[in-house]
């Protein structure tokens, strides 16, 4: 067994990847996963000082070369929670700092120029969604962290009930630096159409995540097996327990874990906080398959 997965480790074809994702929906487990294989998050060095990991998010939009990006045809859209406009060509530099062998997190929403680009340029993706009830939870306890962040002030200072925090991340928000906070329905919707896109593989975090979440391990392999056909590894000769051991091996190893188990939701909800779901987000949870007619 330890043969057959240093033999996967090292042997495995390497590629350019973006784990391009809905915030706080399993992007690291993806990423642990490329890890335990072999590939490595790119970095570059900043200034030519310390090295920084490279991410495609709000950052971005606050560069100093970002000037006036709505004057450019190509400028796209980064971060889905609260979206800021960004010339393709900050965006390109980004992606040139990433060799073979490398990944880097993202959060753009759908665009067909940014997605043509990966397509021709053979980039592969990863894109994972996760049930929007533990979406939220996760994405609070986040925020909650983290005083720094845009969210935090009014969502922990302004407001002062769970329920109320819940319906703010579900609806949407904006600060008093009239800084916008989408809501859920627009982050997911925003995204969904990389499932179209030929080199990307739509994951599911609960088929993903096995039995140490909660999830099943026949699941998990599976979805395992999917990113390495993508990576074009040829699993056919490979042992499942080995796809088992990978994704026992990923899980958890986020510095922002917590606990990552799959329906976290049912023991944190009341009755008020399912209300809010079924009048917002009812459609959403239809169409990702979290509920039923």
């Amino acid at each position: 067994m330890d043969s057959q997965k240093e033999f996967l480790t090292t042997n495995i074809k390497k590629h350019k990847v973006l784990i391009n994702t809905v915030p706080h929906c399993g992007t690291h487990l993806v990423a642990s996963i490329l890890n335990t294989i072999g590939y490595r998050q790119a970095i570059y060095k900043k200034f030519g000082l310390f090295n920084k990991k490279v991410g495609l998010n709000w950052r971005l939009s606050e560069t100093i070369f970002n000037y006036k990006p709505e004057k450019f045809d190509n400028s796209l859209y980064v971060s889905v929670a609260s979206p800021k406009l960004v010339r393709f060509e900050i965006v390109k530099r980004f992606l040139d700092k990433i060799d073979i062998g490398e990944y880097a997190l993202s959060h753009i929403p759908f665009d067909k120029n940014f997605s043509d680009y990966l397509f021709d340029h053979d980039w592969k993706g990863f894109f994972i969604i996760r049930d929007p009830r533990d979406m939220c939870l996760s994405m609070l306890r986040h925020i909650e962290s983290r005083p720094h962040h845009f969210g935090y002030s009014y969502l922990f200072n302004e407001i002062k009930s769970k329920s109320e925090r819940i319906e703010a991340v579900v609806r949407g928000f904006v600060n008093k630096k009239k800084r916008n906070f989408i809501g859920i329905n627009k982050m997911y919707l925003s995204m969904l159409e990389w499932k179209n896109n030929s080199n990307f593989v739509f994951l599911k975090y609960e088929e993903l995540v096995g039995k140490k979440g909660n999830g099943e391990t026949l699941s998990q392999s599976k979805s395992i097996k999917k990113m390495f056909d993508n990576l074009e590894y040829d699993t056919n000769n490979l042992d499942n327990k080995i796809l088992e051991i990978i994704g026992n091996d990923s899980y958890g190893k986020s510095g922002t874990f917590r606990k990552g188990k799959i329906g976290s939701w049912r023991e944190v909800f009341n009755e008020k906080d399912v209300m809010i779901f079924k009048k917002y987000a009812s459609e959403l949870l239809l169409t990702l398959g979290y509920e039923k007619k």
